[in-house]
């Protein structure tokens, strides 16, 4: 199967983005692949990839509020991204300040620093997650400056099977997605 995700972006994640914040981007309302991405100097480097059968704003507001209360993806995980480098495209943890409030400005400017990608993709949910599969697997196989920012693990067991084409809007660069590739796991 050939498949071509549109993605629709960058948006900002927060308010305090001079871009327009993701719930007012057109495809706020659908549901399909997301790319949480930060903005180097030419490229986009993608931090984490999700999919949703909700809507992008329903998911994206709820995941990001647990987050600041304290919520961690992974359970029991006891250190924090380091701002100062997320905002690189470097994905180093540290043991957070104990305050809760400056532990909560750290993950805010980590989200003000972070911007999306929608892909709407009207499909169920199992053909979404091999799309989402595809392609972490791809940014795995990057070179190590994109891999190791990409927080997913690889999935195995979803394979796509076929060629996947990511479009971008015209004159963005997101790391490891330039071309089409093919995905048979």
């Amino acid at each position: 199967m050939d498949l071509k995700l549109c993605l629709d972006g960058p948006y900002g994640l927060t308010a305090r983005s001079p871009l327009l914040l993701f719930t007012q981007a057109p495809a706020a309302g659908s549901s399909g692949i997301y790319l949480q991405v930060v903005q180097l100097e030419r490229v986009y480097r993608v931090a984490y990839i999700g999919e949703t059968g909700a809507t992008f704003s329903l998911r994206l507001c709820s995941e990001n509020a647990s987050w600041l209360c304290g919520s961690d993806r992974r359970s029991g995980q006891t250190k924090d991204l380091a701002p100062d480098l997320y905002c690189h495209g470097i994905r180093c943890y540290v043991t957070p300040p104990d305050d809760a409030v400056v532990r909560r400005c750290w993950r805010e400017q980590i989200l003000d620093d972070t911007l999306i990608f929608f892909g709407a993709l009207d499909v169920d949910q199992a053909h979404r997650r091999t799309v989402e599969a595809a392609l972490i697997r791809r940014l795995k196989g990057c070179s190590p400056a994109v891999s190791k920012f990409l927080y997913n693990k690889p999935m195995g067991s979803r394979s796509f099977g076929g060629t996947l084409t990511v479009a971008v809007p015209e004159g963005v660069v997101v790391e490891g997605l330039e071309e089409c590739f093919s995905d048979s796991f």
